[in-house]
């Protein structure tokens, strides 16, 4: 045998080698794409609005998580509001709470309703008065701003990530992912609250 060629062992051992980097290469690839899948969902949800294909949030939002989680909070939000006027009593309040905050929620967690809330100065303009009704991005008005733009970000843990936004006046606004699987999906938005030191 002439020292050209190689042994059967020597062959194999390089095969072996040869087949362990390509799987810690793939590896690695996977754990980076993971890692990155925040960032891939918070640009799919501004692109899906920004683009007006409100058909393809549902990759990056979990509707039937978000739903209730948002519900939650608004409850929270009118009971308040009904309990600082001096209104309902006791049950009678998180009877009402519950019924406003289940119909807000329906509307405002739906393809439509995130587009309306990502929607930047234009969601500020309608609340003042000064922008029309119909003139928003959800129906082919003028473009957002970007939404997760200046966001701070962080992971929660493995399978939570938060990216909290400035909304003004002390406030912000905290988006919450959560890992499925190999993609990541929003799961809750934190209405505004006041921005802790």
């Amino acid at each position: 045998m002439s020292t050209a060629q190689k042994s059967p062992q020597a062959t194999h051992a390089s095969l072996t080698i040869r087949l362990a980097l390509a799987l810690a290469a793939l590896l690695l690839l996977l754990i980076a794409y993971v890692a990155a899948g925040p960032w891939i969902a918070m640009r799919g949800i501004q692109h899906a609005v920004e683009t007006r294909d409100l058909a393809s949030l549902p990759k990056y939002i979990n509707f039937e998580k978000l739903r209730p989680n948002m519900k939650a909070q608004l409850e929270d939000v009118i009971a308040a509001q009904i309990a600082n006027r001096g209104g309902l009593m006791g049950s009678a309040v998180a009877g009402a709470a519950n019924v406003v905050a289940g119909s807000a929620a329906e509307g405002m967690v739906s393809p439509a309703g995130i587009a309306i809330l990502l929607e930047g100065d234009a969601l500020l303009k309608r609340a003042r008065g000064d922008m029309k009704p119909g003139s928003g991005i959800a129906s082919g008005g003028p473009k957002s701003l970007e939404a997760f733009k200046n966001a701070q970000t962080r992971f929660v843990s493995m399978s939570a990530f938060q990216a909290t936004v400035e909304v003004g006046d002390q406030k912000v606004v905290d988006f919450l992912f959560e890992r499925e699987g190999f993609k990541w999906r929003l799961v809750n938005i934190k209405l505004p609250h006041k921005k802790t030191p």
